[in-house]
């Protein structure tokens, strides 16, 4: 087995592990898991968002998978699913399926460094939500680690498959305190050229008119998001290409620039060198623009 590494461990929610334990197999992760040592075990892939959660109790360790759940991927094109090892990046996911004219529309800070066994554990995605939804609502099927070692699985292979779907929407958010993602299947979609459309409001509620007039639009949106810069509001529309004429007659007039590097941006808001301040509120969209104010 790998000997664990007492310096430089790292931090966990402002608390430093006391060591970093570096398995090189799915065996010994497992048997790594039934060592008795450490009072709590953080798993940890990319790394991009250990200061999320609670901080860990007693004495700990990180548990570091990229070797351990490294694994040869499954790709069906025509079922339009694929089966990864949970140690892999977004990006690598991405150039995957590339060839094949495909995607997975997850879109974490920074793709290529976030696993998605992280990025299912931690369970939020980024713009792209806005159209397809949670990180949740593309896993089909799931195999996971619990704390004794002990190797479950649930979903299968195909679309239609229901087995173990409770079990596998509770992995799912949960910072990986009920077990450690291993290998997971997930629905790609028909990758499709897109057009990037840059918008300015002056406030938050005619950003959020904005916003309200494109979601129910004919045409659907991939992204809508604003953020507030200076005195008013910047957004950014992603719709299909073939729909950008249509989207940018309802804008009139909101139209502005699309910088380049603009969506990365938004993904990546959250994700910086130095720490920010996130905070998620929940309110009926008639509130939004108050609170929005309010804060």
């Amino acid at each position: 087995m790998s000997d664990p590494q007492h310096t430089s461990a790292g931090f966990v929610a402002g608390r430093e592990a006391e060591a970093v334990l570096c398995p090189g197999s799915l065996e010994e992760l497992a048997a790594r898991l039934r060592e008795p040592g450490f009072d709590t075990i953080v798993p940890a892939g990319g790394r991009t968002r250990l200061e999320l959660g609670c901080p860990p109790e007693g004495r700990f360790a990180i548990m570091e998978l990229r070797r351990a759940l490294a694994a040869e991927p499954e790709h069906r094109k025509d079922d339009l699913t694929v089966t990864v090892g949970a140690a892999m990046t977004l990006a690598e996911i991405g150039d995957l399926l590339a060839p094949a004219a495909q995607r997975l529309p997850i879109d974490p800070p920074l793709p290529g460094q976030a696993t998605i066994g992280g990025t299912l554990a931690v369970g939020s995605g980024g713009p792209l939500q806005t159209r397809f939804g949670l990180p949740r609502d593309h896993l089909l099927g799931m195999t996971a680690l619990r704390s004794d070692g002990v190797l479950v699985k649930a979903g299968g292979q195909v679309v239609k498959n229901v087995t173990g779907y409770d079990l596998m929407r509770l992995m799912c958010g949960s910072l990986g305190t009920l077990g450690i993602l291993t290998r997971v299947t997930l629905r790609v979609t028909p990758r499709a050229e897109t057009a990037d459309i840059g918008v300015e409001a002056g406030t938050a509620a005619e950003a959020l008119a904005c916003a309200r007039q494109v979601q129910m639009a004919d045409f659907r949106p991939e992204v809508v998001e604003f953020e507030l810069e200076g005195d008013g509001w910047r957004g950014l529309v992603r719709v299909a290409a073939g729909a950008e004429r249509a989207a940018r007659h309802l804008l009139n007039g909101r139209v502005g620039a699309a910088p380049p590097g603009h969506y990365e941006s938004l993904r990546d808001a959250c994700a910086g060198p130095e720490w920010v301040l996130s905070i998620r509120v929940n309110t009926l969209p008639a509130r939004v623009a108050a609170v929005a104010r309010e804060l």
